[in-house]
């Protein structure tokens, strides 16, 4: 559920209540969508918090939404924390959170097609990846703690 939206320099800033997987977790995240475009390595150089992270179908929903609704014309893959950092097919999410959502768009990536960073299509209406090269410039979407 989102409880509220505003515009900063740097893009759109959504806050959302999250389905916790435990009472102790339970809370509000905030979902940015940059307008800049940046390699996946340079986003991980932002100094709070991480490319985002998707833990549910619900929050992918969400997230796809936002992106459909903030992106307008600007139909860009969007960069989401998802990678594979040993280059041995053992995808994480930037913020080592627990991959539990795997939704990729024609099947996982196989060694001929591995790219190492992960983006949502917008092919898909946001809601699947795409594994792409990290040297690509794409905007991006971030989470941080509420």
């Amino acid at each position: 559920m989102r409880v509220q939206c505003f515009s900063g320099s740097q893009g759109l800033l959504y806050f959302y209540r999250h389905n916790a997987v435990s009472p102790a977790s339970a809370g509000f995240s905030c979902a940015a969508r940059c307008s800049q475009i940046w390699s996946w390595l340079n986003c991980q150089s932002l100094p709070s918090g991480h490319l985002l992270s998707l833990m549910n179908e619900s929050e992918a929903a969400f997230v796809a939404a936002l992106a459909t609704q903030s992106l307008g014309e600007n139909r860009s893959h969007l960069w989401i924390g998802l990678h594979d950092p040993s280059q041995n097919i053992c995808w994480r999410w930037s913020d080592n959170a627990t991959l539990t959502l795997v939704t990729w768009e024609k099947g996982a990536p196989t060694k001929t097609t591995l790219k190492f960073c992960v983006s949502l299509s917008p092919r898909s209406g946001f809601l699947q990846w795409k594994n792409q090269h990290c040297n690509e410039e794409l905007p991006f979407i971030c989470k941080f703690s509420a």
